[in-house]
């Protein structure tokens, strides 16, 4: 089940490309493409298959009838880098026509770790007769932060820290002329990829 950090970034994302949708139907004679964004459609490619975080799809609507993958997204967390990236060349070479690949990356500042037993979190929980839900445990959270500017950085419910957030990392590649993205270039003269962190903690929205 995803965590609710993991849908805060993918709904980020959605709504960027969304945003840029908007741009280039000013553009575009109304009625000629369709715009979607899609969550759980699922990439095969060769002996592998997976379904991306985001997937944004340009359709014509007049004939002939083509359909093309512009925009993939994932968020990376609890989970190596390196095999995301691998998930994504293969979402590559089954959409070589994809025209850009959106990466972020979350880094915690500690890892999880359960509640101690005898713990006053510990206790609460072992206590109650139901699952919370998850707007009710986090109406109990202590807000680290006190700025209302700076997003909290830690979830702490009855003294216990459950997450920390150090950062979260993105990457951007897009693509140039016929050929497929390329993960691995390290090409900056022609702006084929970005990098950039967003640290929580000294975030100002």
């Amino acid at each position: 089940m995803p965590l609710p950090i993991h849908e805060a970034l993918v709904k980020i994302i959605n709504k960027e490309v969304e945003d840029a949708d908007t741009i280039l139907r000013a553009c575009i004679p109304a009625g000629v493409l369709t715009y979607d964004s899609h969550t759980n459609l699922r990439v095969v490619a060769e002996q592998m298959s997976f379904i991306p975080d985001c997937l944004h799809i340009v359709q014509s609507v007049t004939f002939p009838n083509e359909k093309h993958v512009v925009v993939i997204g994932e968020v990376a967390f609890s989970q190596p880098e390196a095999d995301l990236r691998e998930r994504l060349r293969f979402a590559i070479k089954a959409q070589p026509e994809v025209i850009m690949v959106i990466m972020a990356t979350i880094t915690e500042l500690s890892p999880y770790a359960t509640a101690r037993p005898k713990s006053s979190a510990w206790q609460t929980l072992c206590d109650e007769s139901s699952v919370r839900s998850q707007s009710s445990f986090f109406s109990e959270c202590t807000v680290v932060n006190s700025s209302s500017n700076v997003p909290p950085s830690e979830i702490v419910v009855h003294g216990h820290k459950w997450f920390s957030l150090e950062s979260v990392r993105f990457q951007i590649w897009v693509k140039c002329g016929n050929n497929p993205i390329d993960l691995d270039t390290t090409d900056s003269t022609v702006t084929l990829t970005a990098r950039g962190v967003s640290i929580f903690n000294t975030y100002v929205g």
